[in-house]
């Protein structure tokens, strides 16, 4: 069984992360800080670390730069959550699926910027609870209604409010005549 090093110091975010992979098959350790996750990597086996990029103490860029400076990089797998693709990234991606604490730095992105790439808010009650084949469908369908309606966000009809959805699979089965 793979164990994965979760760096994340939002309990909503651990415990929707940590219930998807461990039914995915992996062993979840977190750590909310990057002194926390540095004894963690330093005392236990890890096969991979997901990093957030802000932390309390520090973050997700300094524990990667000190594992790549260990020459760790062939026994650890990284990869930034949440928003480390950066918007000047946005152009090799299809659709941006985004976690529901970002909310805020998207506010203040649209402010400043134009989007021309469907991003899409996971609902908070939604993240890390749907199976991954609903969060396909979801996305297929988020990209077909930008496609009608170029508007970032784009939003389910009906689901204006990410902290009233509550849905577990994608909107398509819940509302299929929508």
């Amino acid at each position: 069984m793979k164990k994965i090093l979760l760096v994340e110091d939002n309990e909503t975010i651990i415990m929707g992360l940590k219930y998807s992979l461990e039914q995915e098959g992996f062993q979840v350790i977190s750590a909310k800080t990057a002194k926390e996750s540095k004894e963690k990597l330093d005392n236990k086996s890890i096969d991979i670390v997901l990093l957030d990029v802000s932390l309390p103490d520090g973050n997700g860029f300094e524990i990667c730069k000190e594992i790549k400076e260990k020459n760790l990089e062939e026994k650890y797998s990284i990869e930034f959550l949440p928003f480390g693709l950066g918007l000047k990234e946005l152009d090799r991606f299809d659709v941006v699926i985004l976690c529901p604490h970002l909310k805020v730095e998207l506010d203040k992105a649209l402010k400043n910027q134009t989007i021309n790439k469907p991003l899409y808010l996971l609902p908070p009650k939604m993240y890390g609870l749907m199976k991954f084949d609903e969060i396909i469908v979801d996305i297929e369908d988020v990209m077909k209604m930008y496609q009608e309606n170029p508007v970032v966000p784009v939003k389910f009809p009906g689901e204006d409010n990410l902290l009233r959805i509550t849905r577990g699979v994608a909107y398509r089965h819940v509302h299929p005549s929508k």
